[in-house]
Protein backbone atom coordinates (compact mmCIF):
# COMPACT_ATOMS: atom_id res chain seq x y z
CA UNK A 1 0.00 0.00 0.00
CA UNK A 2 1.42 3.41 -0.93
CA UNK A 3 0.62 6.48 1.26
CA UNK A 4 1.71 9.28 -0.51
CA UNK A 5 0.51 12.83 1.54
CA UNK A 6 1.80 15.00 -0.91
CA UNK A 7 1.56 13.68 -4.17
CA UNK A 8 -0.80 14.32 -6.93
CA UNK A 9 -4.12 12.83 -5.94
CA UNK A 10 -5.22 12.20 -9.43
CA UNK A 11 -1.66 9.54 -9.58
CA UNK A 12 -1.61 7.46 -12.95
CA UNK A 13 -0.50 3.88 -12.28
CA UNK A 14 2.36 2.48 -13.25
CA UNK A 15 -0.02 -0.57 -14.49
CA UNK A 16 -3.07 -2.52 -14.53
CA UNK A 17 -1.88 -4.27 -11.38
CA UNK A 18 -2.57 -1.30 -8.96
CA UNK A 19 -5.94 -0.50 -7.67
CA UNK A 20 -6.74 2.93 -6.17
CA UNK A 21 -8.01 2.39 -2.63
CA UNK A 22 -8.86 5.80 -1.64
CA UNK A 23 -12.38 5.83 -1.04
CA UNK A 24 -12.52 2.01 0.40
CA UNK A 25 -10.17 3.59 3.47
CA UNK A 26 -10.90 5.91 6.29
CA UNK A 27 -7.90 8.05 6.96
CA UNK A 28 -7.12 9.85 10.21
CA UNK A 29 -4.55 11.35 12.17
CA UNK A 30 -4.34 11.99 15.80
CA UNK A 31 -1.97 14.79 16.40
CA UNK A 32 -0.47 16.34 19.56
CA UNK A 33 1.65 15.74 22.80
CA UNK A 34 -0.70 12.84 24.16
CA UNK A 35 -0.90 10.71 21.09
CA UNK A 36 1.37 8.62 22.59
CA UNK A 37 -0.52 8.17 25.74
CA UNK A 38 -4.07 7.38 23.50
CA UNK A 39 -2.59 4.45 21.14
CA UNK A 40 -1.27 3.28 24.63
CA UNK A 41 -4.73 2.75 25.63
CA UNK A 42 -5.58 1.46 21.91
CA UNK A 43 -3.14 -1.51 20.40
CA UNK A 44 -1.21 -3.84 22.11
CA UNK A 45 2.41 -2.42 20.62
CA UNK A 46 4.62 0.86 21.09
CA UNK A 47 4.27 2.76 18.45
CA UNK A 48 6.44 5.17 19.55
CA UNK A 49 9.80 3.71 19.46
CA UNK A 50 11.86 6.86 20.54
CA UNK A 51 15.30 4.65 19.20
CA UNK A 52 13.93 4.69 15.83
CA UNK A 53 14.69 7.52 13.77
CA UNK A 54 12.51 6.46 10.38
CA UNK A 55 9.17 6.22 10.02
CA UNK A 56 7.49 3.12 11.39
CA UNK A 57 3.89 1.34 9.57
CA UNK A 58 2.15 -1.17 11.36
CA UNK A 59 -1.01 -3.41 10.89
CA UNK A 60 -2.68 -3.87 14.68
CA UNK A 61 -5.72 -4.95 15.88
CA UNK A 62 -8.01 -1.91 17.70
CA UNK A 63 -11.42 -3.25 19.39
CA UNK A 64 -11.55 -5.97 16.88
CA UNK A 65 -10.86 -3.28 13.53
CA UNK A 66 -7.86 -3.61 11.44
CA UNK A 67 -5.94 -0.51 11.23
CA UNK A 68 -3.05 0.66 9.40
CA UNK A 69 -0.71 2.97 11.46
CA UNK A 70 2.18 5.55 10.10
CA UNK A 71 4.42 7.53 12.75
CA UNK A 72 6.51 10.12 10.12
CA UNK A 73 8.15 10.62 13.59
CA UNK A 74 7.42 14.36 13.38
CA UNK A 75 8.91 16.89 15.34
CA UNK A 76 5.07 17.37 16.47
CA UNK A 77 3.79 13.87 17.60
CA UNK A 78 0.95 12.46 15.37
CA UNK A 79 0.12 8.98 13.76
CA UNK A 80 -1.84 8.41 10.43
CA UNK A 81 -4.17 5.64 10.45
CA UNK A 82 -6.13 3.65 7.98
CA UNK A 83 -9.21 1.29 8.31
CA UNK A 84 -11.82 0.10 5.72
CA UNK A 85 -14.69 2.59 5.77
CA UNK A 86 -17.12 0.21 6.65
CA UNK A 87 -15.62 0.41 10.22
CA UNK A 88 -14.38 3.88 10.74
CA UNK A 89 -17.64 4.87 12.92
CA UNK A 90 -16.10 2.21 15.36
CA UNK A 91 -12.59 3.01 14.95
CA UNK A 92 -14.15 7.36 15.83
CA UNK A 93 -16.05 5.86 18.78
CA UNK A 94 -13.07 4.14 20.25
CA UNK A 95 -10.45 6.47 19.87
CA UNK A 96 -13.17 8.88 21.53
CA UNK A 97 -14.03 7.25 24.58
CA UNK A 98 -10.06 6.70 25.28
CA UNK A 99 -8.61 10.30 24.15
CA UNK A 100 -11.81 12.19 25.77
CA UNK A 101 -9.74 12.44 29.41
CA UNK A 102 -6.86 13.36 27.18
CA UNK A 103 -8.63 16.17 25.66
CA UNK A 104 -8.78 14.50 22.16
CA UNK A 105 -11.62 16.93 20.01
CA UNK A 106 -12.25 17.01 16.19
CA UNK A 107 -10.36 19.13 13.88
CA UNK A 108 -10.42 19.56 10.13
CA UNK A 109 -8.25 19.28 7.49
CA UNK A 110 -6.74 22.56 7.60
CA UNK A 111 -5.17 21.34 10.84
CA UNK A 112 -3.58 18.16 9.26
CA UNK A 113 -2.68 20.15 6.46
CA UNK A 114 -0.41 22.62 9.03
CA UNK A 115 1.00 19.59 10.62
CA UNK A 116 1.65 18.07 7.78
CA UNK A 117 3.78 20.77 6.10
CA UNK A 118 5.42 22.15 9.52
CA UNK A 119 6.22 19.09 11.53
CA UNK A 120 5.66 15.97 9.76
CA UNK A 121 8.07 16.69 6.35
CA UNK A 122 10.68 18.23 8.04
Amino acid sequence: MIFDLTGNMMRIWPNEYYTDLTDALGLFALIGQQTGDLLKRLIPIDFEQPDVKNAIYAVVRCHGIWVQLLNPKASLPGILLACERSHCQNLVDGLFRHGRHLGLKPSGLGSFEEWLNNYALD
